[in-house]
């Protein structure tokens, strides 16, 4: 079940999600505030264009620290996927500690530019049915700042 607007300004109220901006809360959702794109070779820039095909690292103002009965998700805002971007992101466990994270992809056939004065993506967050025994402590616990492959990069270097 997803969480409306009070209860996502409750989150926001107990530490769950910070450097929050009250403008940003909607019906059932927060829209992320992006701080900087990445590069795979862990570069940062303050703008960035994508040719078709292109994908950029996004890191957000935001950190999530979630509780055992709470998960997130990372979702496109509309008027970009209108644009022809498309987005992945992970689906934020109970006990993640994290600035959120998530890459967009031009899949349109024009170029796009991006700034973090631009609007991409909304935070959801969901109820966790039942106890959850083994809360998140992975490879990308504590990220605040952007990691790269983290602790993949022996496993996926081969790939890439």
């Amino acid at each position: 079940m997803l969480l409306s607007d009070s209860k996502i300004r409750e989150l926001i109220s107990s530490g769950v999600l910070t450097e929050t901006r009250s403008e940003n809360l909607g019906p059932v959702s927060y829209d992320l505030t992006t701080r900087a794109f990445h590069t795979r070779e862990r570069q940062s820039f303050e703008k960035v264009t994508l040719s078709p095909g292109d994908s950029t690292y996004v890191s957000t103002v935001e950190v999530i620290k979630l509780p055992r009965d709470i998960a997130a998700r990372v979702l496109l805002r509309n008027s970009r996927i209108r644009q022809g971007l498309s987005l992945d992101a992970p689906l934020y466990f109970p006990g993640h500690h994290t600035r959120v994270f998530f890459r967009v992809t031009n899949m349109s056939s024009d170029q796009i530019t991006l700034s973090t004065s631009d609007g991409i993506a909304q935070l959801v967050f969901e109820t966790v049915e039942g106890n959850i025994e083994h809360p998140y402590k992975g490879s990308f616990s504590d990220e605040l700042d952007y990691r790269g492959l983290g602790g993949y990069k022996d496993i996926y270097a081969n790939e890439i």
